[in-house]
């Protein structure tokens, strides 16, 4: 609108009258911004960025858990109502809880100072007695367990000791004598060492016949 009306009025000024009026409103030096205005603003952005950033880290990392948890809830909210509201209407809507909920905080905020409190005291003491059981139990198991487990040493101990005492110290057997391997004897015959006897053939009593007795006559035969 501003730019509009300057341009409106230097071209009309300088058809009707010969010089713009926009020319004789301009001043004789621009305005600049001072480097200590800017570096104030500049410190101001940076200390505005790292609140967000501190808060983020504290929100994740759990610091106060009501502030954690409203932030869980919102962001849940949030990613539901993306879907069935328009951006317009989420604007309208976070517009609304972030000047609304700061005014209902104060306007009661003994109320809800009180039953945080309460609450955040219950919330403690049953972690505390969850706790304590807990403890209680490990102590207990570890005794039990640190008492099987003398019971069981003492048992094997026990064991390996009738072992060691039933057994008797191996005796050592006296070496027998190693008999050396006989000599193999040769297959061949003893050669005779005596002269052999001859033994005598009996004469017959008689007179030996010289030409026997029983002579068979030729036979004659015809000229």
């Amino acid at each position: 609108m501003a730019l509009s009306v300057t341009v409106a009025a230097e071209v009309a000024g300088k058809a009707v009258l010969n010089h713009g009026l926009a020319t004789q409103m301009r001043p004789r030096r621009y305005h600049t911004v001072s480097r200590a205005t800017l570096d104030k603003f500049i410190g101001d952005v940076h200390e505005l960025i790292n609140f967000f950033v501190i808060e983020a880290q504290r929100i994740l990392f759990v610091e106060n858990i009501g502030a954690s948890a409203a932030a869980c809830v919102t962001a849940f909210l949030s990613y539901h109502l993306v879907k069935l509201v328009p951006y317009w209407g989420l604007a309208i809507l976070a517009t609304t809880v972030a000047f609304f909920v700061p005014l209902v905080y104060t306007t009661n905020q003994e109320l809800i100072d009180h039953h945080l409190k309460n609450a955040s005291e219950a919330i403690n003491a049953q972690t505390a007695q969850v706790r304590s059981v807990a403890q209680k139990q490990a102590d207990h198991i570890a005794a039990v367990s640190k008492q099987y487990a003398g019971d069981y040493t003492g048992k094997v101990q026990e064991m390996l000791r009738g072992r060691a005492g039933a057994s008797p110290s191996p005796v050592s057997s006296p070496k027998q004598p190693v008999s050396a391997a006989p000599v193999k004897q040769p297959e061949f015959p003893v050669a005779p060492t005596e002269e052999p006897e001859l033994k005598k053939v009996a004469e017959p009593e008689g007179p030996v016949p010289t030409e026997p007795d029983n002579i068979e006559a030729e036979p004659l035969i015809a000229s």
